[in-house]
């Protein structure tokens, strides 16, 4: 991703939901993707599934990948 575009600066909101690591499934079933929930799964009602980037918050960086609806 170094030297891309960014498609999207600025600030919004975010949220998540609590898996307790019952199942590869998730408390709400497999994600969208088809892929068991991981860390950097974030989902999105408008973004392609696979989309991947990254976030910053407080100076911390975080990769992410598209992989539910949200």
């Amino acid at each position: 991703m170094k030297g891309e575009k960014a498609l999207l600066t600025g600030s919004t909101k975010g949220s998540y939901f609590w898996d307790d690591a019952s199942g590869r499934a998730g408390d709400t079933g497999i994600p969208a993707i088809g892929k068991p929930m991981q860390k950097g799964l974030f989902s999105s009602p408008s973004w392609p599934l696979g989309t991947e980037g990254y976030i910053t918050y407080q100076g911390k960086k975080a990769d992410f990948f598209i992989g539910d609806r949200g």
